[in-house]
């Protein structure tokens, strides 16, 4: 395993929490006080700033294929730390949003992004492991952030937060990051650097993959997670008066997501290592599923199940995703690949905070939300073991200048 490249894939990961529903929501209710908003008005503006960075990020995403990977990794993160720093200083709905944008895009879109491209490029060896580990970053983040923010607003304004949040991109994980960068980059003549038995020109276009009908099967199934995990998240206070759940109780029983996300992914990852993505990827939303049905129940400690379960989904997302695009794809190409797979990631995302408090505006009951999402899941899952069989079957042939 090689541990600097995935030590610096963690690090992008974890930095990425600063760009991630999990942390932007702990913010909420304070901008819905100090701007008047709605859960609907404060969900449309955050999805619409999310739906903006997904679009940028198609096509500043591929960019990583062609840039030097320092100056890449130094762009993203100080973007990062500007835009924290921008937060700081939103004073009205327009910097608001832009700061929803900056963070979205540099935050949750190219940091995460550049780590698991990183990984899923140099990691050649037990690739699975690999990108579990530097998904644990996610884990971290989630595990952490919450209780670490909710005792520094005690003493601090939201403003306060957002700068010290700034000051450490910069000066701790930007820093950190170049270190290990210096570890294994540059590694190998380009045209070398791709999956075992890959030549300079193997491996799919971005052009092939979007006419692969077998990828859209799928993909109702590979988003679904980002989509409904995100709503959840980001609704979560709304979810937990529903329940009748104290908030410091339910934001407590976080951890159990946490835990979750960080056992499954390890397992996952040695899982795909053994007998591949496709199988893995087959079980993924059978956690997720669980989890809407369980905090429909009355049933004791249901916030910590319901968190567990969808940690358990989020889990096995991040290593049998990562390497199942690689199986299918190859990595010749695999940071322009990622880029559209993570600008969808990001464009689902963005559907269900907006899509769910809107119904939520309209009258609709957490339950039926819930029954809404079962209902989802499970086409999904039908569609998935269709496209897994189609996927990666024909590579429609492409020119050099396409996409």
């Amino acid at each position: 395993m090689n541990f600097p490249v995935v030590f610096f894939g963690f690090v992008l990961t974890l930095s990425s929490s600063f760009g991630q529903t999990h942390f932007i929501s702990l913010f909420n209710e304070s901008w819905r006080a100090e701007f008047g908003l709605s859960h609907g008005e404060i969900g449309a503006l955050y999805s619409a700033a999310t739906l903006c960075s997904a679009a940028c990020l198609i096509y500043l995403g591929k960019l990583i294929d062609s840039i030097d990977l320092r100056l890449y990794t130094c762009v993203v993160m100080l973007g990062l730390g500007g835009a924290a720093w921008l937060m700081t200083g939103a004073d009205s709905l327009l910097l608001l949003g832009i700061s929803f944008f900056l963070l979205r895009l540099t935050g949750q879109g190219l940091s995460g992004h550049v780590g698991l491209t990183t990984v899923s490029r140099y990691a050649e060896q037990r690739r699975g492991m690999s990108l579990s580990i530097c998904g644990l970053g996610f884990s971290v983040g989630e595990s952490v952030m919450p209780a670490a923010i909710a005792l520094l607003l005690g003493w601090l304004s939201w403003r306060q937060v957002w700068q010290g949040v700034a000051l450490v991109e910069v000066l701790v994980a930007l820093l950190l990051a170049m270190w290990l960068l210096q570890r294994f980059y540059p590694v190998k003549e380009s045209g070398q650097t791709g999956a075992k038995g890959e030549t300079a020109d193997s491996g799919w276009r971005r052009g092939q993959v979007l006419r692969d009908s077998g990828f859209w099967l799928m993909a109702p199934a590979m988003f679904a997670p980002s989509m409904f995990i995100t709503a959840f998240f980001f609704h979560q206070q709304s979810l937990a008066d529903f329940k009748g759940i104290e908030f410091p109780f339910w934001a407590a029983t976080i951890v159990g997501y946490s835990v979750s996300s960080f056992a499954l992914s390890l397992a996952g990852g040695a899982a795909v290592d053994r007998w591949g993505a496709k199988r893995i990827v087959s079980l993924m939303l059978l956690p997720l599923l669980a989890s809407c049905w369980m905090v429909g129940t009355d049933l004791p400690w249901v916030s910590l199940l319901f968190f567990g379960l969808m940690g358990a989904t989020q889990g096995l997302y991040v290593p049998a995703s990562g390497v199942l695009w690689v199986e299918l794809y190859g990595t010749r190409h695999i940071g322009a690949i990622r880029a559209l797979i993570h600008a969808c990631m990001v464009f689902s995302s963005a559907l269900g905070p907006v899509s769910f408090g809107l119904l939520l505006d309209a009258g609709v009951g957490w339950s039926g939300l819930l029954w809404i999402s079962m209902i989802w899941i499970v086409i999904a899952s039908l569609m998935l073991l269709a496209g897994l069989k189609k996927a990666g079957m024909t590579a429609v042939k492409a020119s050099p200048a396409q996409i």
